[in-house]
């Protein structure tokens, strides 16, 4: 009594529902054991949430399975409430063989005030000596409002983050990806999970995966479209939290443009213009596609495909007399599943004017050139001179269609499309041509539009600017990317003096550093190697209006050198100054003993360090390499007064000065060769000596 005192003292203090329960045992015949030894339970005053209840295992202390709980009652202390405890049947008593389980539930709580309560459980059974019950006592505390949570521990608390989760799937798409909730026990005691389902189905699933985290899944193939309500459980030894769980299960999400349809045709016209629907769901899906139409006019020609889809609908006139028509297009993936457009049509005068041709089509890719104008010959069908004005409109709503009018007959109709703004799709519009004549109908030109998207880029070679030679790339190098699909097609330079990493929509990347651009097209594209790059290897991707090329793996090395020459082919003269900063060549050598100053790139890196796609100061001190360097005049040394990137230039641009050896025979083509970290420039560069 002591203890349970003390214990009374503490839960009171710590604002938690105390249910301590004890058991005595026969020593002789099958008895009853309950298991655990004690069990926490706590009221906050005005709590909207209900005290979970708890599970009491019963056994006989044999093992035997002949006792049987054959009653339950509860007595309450003298003076208390009354009415708060239940043990409902059959999942307690009376009549349950054990073992089994004993569920204690707390009830009429807006009844209790703030204060302690005991009660008394007393679990009668079968067996040997009947005649010693077990007994269980219970303490409740209800706690003010506000003061906290429940359990054993007056100070324990258990909170989850989010509060709610959500689920939402689509009938045939993936499963919806598991969440997880951040789990906190104040007192860092463990915790057990819990699920439960308002449908009884057993969709919702929550797993302990670390620690502190659970991870919550869903299985919503087993069920109808609807929405499904449950709820995760979190039970420490002194709280529990509670989190709802809602789980949205939809048929296949149709989604069509436009949501409706008008034709305009002249009288025994036959077909007009056809018109395009965009259908598209979540996910893919077979779509069937039907049409309905006061006398018969509405022709769907897509009866059936996969979304996304184009949708071709068209509308015949011949044998209607003037006036309005209607109809209507379904497009479903199942009868519960369907969407329904109206379609109208206006059957008015008879042509007045010839139209040739009748239909046009553009094609265009995305991110190449926009497509040339087409045009259409209009002629008068009465003999006489029509004035006439044309007007566009689009299946999709967008305004990528435009037309301009040559009149009157015998004109032009000139038709443009403007499909930048468009996604990779088909498309379809129509452009009507209307005489000035009075109570005369609009003619169609029927124009459709192909967008198809971007192409892969390939990367066929990467070399380097100057020598042309491939396969390795060093920190701060030039190199030369050819292939296909690179860039836009027309050759595309930046502003002057900016070297972005994005150019005509055309990323560059190497081990996933973006390369400065200095010039894209689609078949060749020079960019400068990051500085940081790993040396061994790495790779390149080629990211060209959001499609990427295959991956590439290349050698990097600390420099890998190499001349400019005067003919852009990395071999004969060296793009070179002499001593007085005139043009290196055979009609102007340079002397013995002067100094010459060589380009190049694939120095590597530098002191002070250099910044891909940025200018090289003219303010000392100048970026020079961090590695060794020799430079050979038919073989012979030469003396090296620099060696770093040019001032005023972009970095990676390798300035040289080096002396002529005064013994170099003199010629119009004296071999060079540069050697940076033992790493050799190609054979095959010369400079001009006299």
């Amino acid at each position: 009594m002591t203890a349970l005192k003390s214990l009374s003292k503490t839960v009171l203090l710590g604002s938690f529902v105390c249910l301590a329960l004890t058991h005595s045992a026969l020593a002789q015949g099958p008895v009853l054991a309950v298991s655990p030894s004690a069990l926490f339970f706590n009221y906050v005053v005005g709590s909207n949430t209900a005290v979970s209840s708890q599970a009491i295992t019963v056994t006989a202390n044999d093992g035997s399975s002949t006792a049987a709980v054959v009653s339950a009652s509860i007595s309450y202390s003298s003076g208390g409430p009354t009415g708060w405890l239940l043990i409902p049947s059959p999942s307690g008593a009376p009549g349950l063989t054990v073992p089994a389980s004993v569920n204690v539930y707390l009830i009429n709580t807006q009844n209790l005030s703030v204060g302690t309560y005991s009660a008394t459980i007393v679990l009668g059974y079968s067996g040997a000596d009947p005649s010693s019950p077990t007994t269980i006592a219970v303490t409740l505390t209800v706690s003010p409002a506000g003061s906290g949570g429940t359990g054993g521990n007056p100070y324990e608390t258990i909170t989850a983050t989010p509060s709610s989760l959500a689920f939402s799937y689509s009938a045939g798409g993936a499963a919806p990806a598991a969440q997880a909730l951040t789990v906190t026990v104040g007192d860092g005691m463990p915790f057990t999970v819990a699920t439960v389902t308002n449908d009884g189905n057993a969709w919702l699933t929550a797993v302990i995966s670390s620690t502190n985290t659970v991870s919550v899944t869903v299985s919503a193939t087993i069920l109808s479209p609807g929405t499904y309500t449950g709820t995760v459980t979190l039970t420490a030894p002194g709280a529990v939290a509670q989190v709802p769980v809602t789980l949205t299960v939809g048929g296949v999400g149709l989604s069509v443009n436009p949501t409706q349809l008008s034709f305009t045709i002249p009288q025994n016209y036959g077909f007009g213009a056809p018109m395009t629907i965009q259908v598209t769901s979540s996910p893919s899906s077979t779509i069937t596609v039907s049409g309905t139409s006061d006398n018969n006019w509405l022709v769907v020609d897509t009866p059936t495909a996969q979304t996304p889809a184009t949708v071709t609908i068209r509308a015949n006139d011949s044998s209607l007399p003037q006036g309005s028509y209607m109809g209507s297009v379904t497009i479903e993936t199942s009868p519960a599943n369907a969407v329904t457009i109206p379609v109208s049509l206006t059957v008015g005068p008879p042509a007045m004017l010839s139209l040739a041709p009748a239909s046009l089509s553009f094609t265009y890719t995305v991110g190449n050139a926009i497509p040339p104008f087409q045009t259409t010959n209009v002629k008068s069908l009465t003999g006489a001179v029509q004035p006439f004005s044309v007007s566009s409109s689009t299946s999709d709503g967008a305004a990528w269609l435009s037309a301009t009018a040559t009149s009157p007959t015998p004109g032009v109709v000139n038709v443009s499309v403007n499909p930048a703004i468009l996604a990779a799709g088909s498309y379809s519009g129509v452009v009507s041509v209307l005489p000035s004549a009075a109570g005369s109908s609009a003619q169609p030109i029927a124009v459709s539009l192909t967008v198809l998207p971007p192409p892969t880029p390939v990367v066929s070679a990467v070399v380097s600017s100057a020598s042309y030679v491939g396969g390795t790339v060093a920190p701060g190098e030039f190199v030369t990317l050819f292939g296909a699909a690179l860039g836009p097609a027309a050759l595309t330079t930046p502003p002057a003096g900016t070297y972005p990493t994005t150019l005509g929509g055309t990323t560059v990347t190497f081990g996933g550093l973006a390369a400065p651009i200095l010039y894209v097209s689609a078949t060749q594209t020079t960019v400068q190697v990051p500085y940081g790059i790993a040396i061994g290897q790495t790779v390149l991707s080629v990211q060209y209006n959001g499609v990427f090329s295959s991956l590439m793996t290349l050698n990097s090395a600390p420099a890998f050198p190499g001349f400019f020459t005067s003919n852009f082919s990395g071999k004969g003269q060296i793009a070179a100054l002499n001593q007085d900063y005139s043009l290196n060549s055979p009609s102007n050598p340079a002397a013995r003993g002067s100094v010459i100053i060589l380009y190049g790139t694939g120095e590597g890196a530098t002191t002070p360090v250099s910044v891909e796609g940025r200018i090289t100061s003219t303010i000392p001190p100048f970026p020079q390499t961090q590695l060794p360097v020799s430079v050979t005049f038919q073989g012979l040394s030469a003396v090296l007064q620099y060696v770093g990137e040019t001032p005023g230039a972009v970095s990676g641009l390798l300035q040289v000065n080096a002396v002529v050896p005064a013994t170099a025979s003199p010629g119009p083509s004296v071999p060079v060769q540069i050697s940076i970290n033992g790493q050799f420039s190609p054979t095959g560069t010369t400079v001009s000596i006299k």
